[in-house]
C-alpha cells in the first residue's frame, strides 16, 4: 500500500530541520529592509537568514517539528535502530540551550507530527500502518496518551486547546484505505469525516476554515518500479461540514494556511520515476486553486508563517517572499 511506514518516512524526513534552522538562524546577522511586496499592500520587514546545522541527532529519525520560541521547541520521530526491530516513537524538547529526550513510547510506533499552541497544550501524532493510530498531549509537565485508533495518523493541527484536528487513514471491510478526519472538543476525539483519499496533511485558520489533504492511488508499483499514478485531492471544512474542494493529478504531502484566502499545498505530480522527480506548489487564493510553482526534486511538507513567510523542502529549502519562489538554502 502506498501509505505504508517507508513511503512517509522518506516524505517527511528529508525536511525536518526547515522550522527549527529558520527560528534559531534569524537571530543571527541579519539585515532589516523595507518591502513593498506584502499581500496586504503595506510595508514588510525581511531579513537575510541564514542557514546553520544546530544539532546531530544519534539513532534517531525525525519526522516534524514545531516552535512556540527560541525557548520551546519540539520534534518527533522515531528510534533509528536496525533494520528488522522495533521502531519506538520518540519526542525531542529544545530549551533554548540543548536537546533532550522528553518521552519515549512503550512500543513499536512511529510518530509523524507536532504541533503546539502553547508550552501547555501540545500534540503529537502517529501509530502503526495499517491498525494502529495515537495522539499524545503534553500539559506542560508530561505526556499522556490521549487517543487511539485503528488505522494511522498522519496530521494534526490545533485552533486552541478545545478545538483539534488529526487526519489519517484505515482500512474498510474491504481491505481499502480511506481517509479519516477526527475532531477533539475539549472533551473527546471523534471522526468528524471520512474520504475516498488517504490523508497526510490538515490545517486551520478557524474553527470555520479548514482544509486536508490527501490522494488516491491509481497504479501504485513501489518499490519494485519507483512509479505511481494518482489522484491529489483538497477537502475544505466552512464550519458546518467537509467537502471536496479539489481535485488534480498530485500526491500530496503537505498542507498550510496562514489566512483564509492564503493557503498553500505541495506534492509531487502523479506521474514519475525515479530520473523526474518533479513537484508541485499550490496556492489558494480564496476563489480557486492553482499551480504557483513546479521545482525538481521530492517536497515533502510546507509552513506558512505569514502571507510573505513560506518555507517548503525536499533536499534544498525554497522560500516564498510574498511575490515569487526562490532557493534559499543548497544542501
Amino acid at each position: 500500500m502506498v501509505c505504508s511506514t517507508d513511503i512517509r518516512k522518506l516524505l517527511l524526513s528529508i525536511s525536518i530541520l526547515l522550522v527549527i534552522a529558520f527560528l534559531m538562524s534569524s537571530c543571527g546577522s541579519t539585515e532589516e529592509t523595507s518591502d513593498p511586496r506584502s499581500a496586504s499592500g503595506g510595508e514588510i520587514e525581511t531579513h537575510e537568514y541564514q542557514w546553520l546545522r544546530q544539532h546531530e541527532f544519534c539513532d534517531y529519525n525525525p519526522f516534524s517539528i514545531c516552535a512556540l520560541d527560541n525557548d520551546h521547541v519540539w520534534t518527533v520521530g522515531n528510534n533509528a535502530g536496525e533494520e528488522g526491530l522495533d521502531k519506538r516513537g520518540l519526542i525531542y524538547f529544545y530549551d533554548g540551550s540543548t536537546w533532550n529526550l522528553q518521552y519515549e513510547a512503550d512500543k513499536a510506533e512511529n510518530l509523524w507530527q507536532v504541533f503546539a499552541i502553547d508550552q501547555n497544550h501540545v500534540w503529537a501524532c502517529g501509530g502503526t500502518y495499517p491498525d494502529y493510530g495515537v495522539i499524545y498531549f503534553f500539559n506542560g509537565s508530561s505526556w499522556i496518551k490521549q487517543f487511539e485508533t485503528s488505522g494511522n495518523i498522519n496530521g494534526i493541527h490545533a485552533v486552541d486547546e478545545d478545538f483539534v484536528w488529526a487526519v489519517g487513514n484505515e482500512i474498510n471491510s474491504l481491505g481499502e484505505s480511506m481517509g479519516v478526519i477526527y475532531l477533539y472538543d475539549g472533551e473527546s476525539w471523534g471522526v468528524q469525516h471520512k474520504t475516498a483519499t488517504t490523508l497526510s496533511s490538515v490545517t486551520a485558520v478557524d474553527k470555520e476554515n479548514a482544509w486536508a489533504c490527501g490522494s488516491y492511488p491509481l497504479d501504485y508499483q513501489f518499490p519494485s518500479s519507483l512509479s505511481w499514478r494518482s489522484s491529489g485531492r483538497i477537502y475544505y471544512f466552512n464550519g458546518k461540514g467537509w467537502s471536496e474542494q479539489h481535485r488534480v493529478g498530485v500526491w500530496f504531502a503537505g498542507i498550510s494556511s496562514s489566512e483564509a484566502d492564503r493557503v498553500w499545498a505541495v506534492g509531487f505530480k502523479s506521474s514519475w520515476d525515479a530520473q523526474d522527480l518533479i513537484s508541485q506548489v499550490l496556492f489558494y487564493d480564496g476563489t480557486s486553486w492553482a499551480i504557483q510553482e513546479e521545482m525538481e526534486g521530492w517536497l515533502s511538507g510546507i509552513w506558512a508563517y505569514d502571507n510573505n513567510h513560506v518555507w517548503t523542502a525536499e533536499k534544498n529549502a525554497y522560500f516564498f517572499d510574498g511575490e515569487g519562489w526562490a532557493e534559499q538554502y543548497d544542501a
